[in-house]
């Protein structure tokens, strides 16, 4: 059925576009249209949100209307370049075109956990586009981040490698992560404690004890749940003399 709407909210409507009522308010989003095999028809994915109509205009999303500005957050940004040398030197050493993005993105996660969107308005604000300038954050480079480094397993092992410590025993931990997303191969149906069989992806984590560090991570299709993944993760970090703990849950 199609949609009625005043004439003060159609003359935004654009080619890639798409206005959406929610309420009495009407929102303006960027779509594009992709040709789906498996419904063999043309789909309409909405690409973001470009903000709320109002009769005076488009009113843009607030991460979107803040600017910049020359009066810089310095304190959070200085003590983590400092502490963090060890960090920086063995991502030069292991991701050496990407070292300056992971590390501020991992930066600007931690002092505002904040979505990706936002990552560029938060690195100009911050002495670290001073401290590491030049470095671009537009949302196709931080795909291309995500994907380039995601992809390199054997780069994040060694780079893991070099901050593992700790004399005493580690503790391993397994956890779920649900997801609908049809861009993760890994979401999968599996079995969980709470007997929800909605797609997820497993998280492996390796801590430990003594020093209370996270040592070494791996993510596992949802379907895995078994000792033979423990086997295989611990052999990949080098990690000797692991205590395992497990639930009855856990299939061995």
């Amino acid at each position: 059925m199609k949609k009625h709407y005043p004439d003060w909210v159609l003359k935004y409507k654009r080619k890639g576009t798409a206005i959406h009522k929610i309420g009495n308010n009407f929102y303006l989003y960027e779509v594009e249209s992709k040709w789906d095999k498996k419904l063999k028809r043309a789909r309409k994915i909405t690409k973001g949100y470009l903000g709320k109509i109002t009769p005076e205009g488009v009113k843009e999303p607030g991460y979107k209307i803040n600017r910049p500005t020359t009066c810089k957050e310095y304190g959070a940004s200085f003590f983590l370049i400092k502490e963090g040398k060890k960090i920086i030197e063995k991502l030069k050493e292991h991701f050496p075109n990407r070292w300056k993005q992971i590390f501020i993105l991992s930066v600007l996660r931690f002092v505002y956990q904040a979505p990706l969107k936002h990552m560029k308005l938060h690195y100009l604000d911050s002495w670290l586009s001073e401290e590491l300038a030049g470095v671009s954050f537009s949302k196709n480079i931080l795909h291309q981040i995500i994907e380039d480094v995601g992809r390199d397993r054997c780069a994040i092992v060694q780079f893991l490698k070099d901050f593992i410590c700790g004399n005493e025993n580690l503790l391993i931990d397994l956890t779920h992560v649900f997801s609908l997303s049809n861009n993760i191969a890994l979401a999968e149906k599996g079995y969980n404690s709470q007997w929800d069989f909605t797609p997820q992806l497993n998280l492996l984590f390796i801590f430990s004890l003594d020093k209370k560090f996270p040592l070494f991570y791996r993510i596992l299709p949802g379907t895995v749940r078994d000792v033979s993944s423990l086997k295989a993760t611990i052999q990949e970090s080098g990690i000797k003399n692991v205590i395992i703990i497990a639930d009855r849950g856990f299939l061995f």
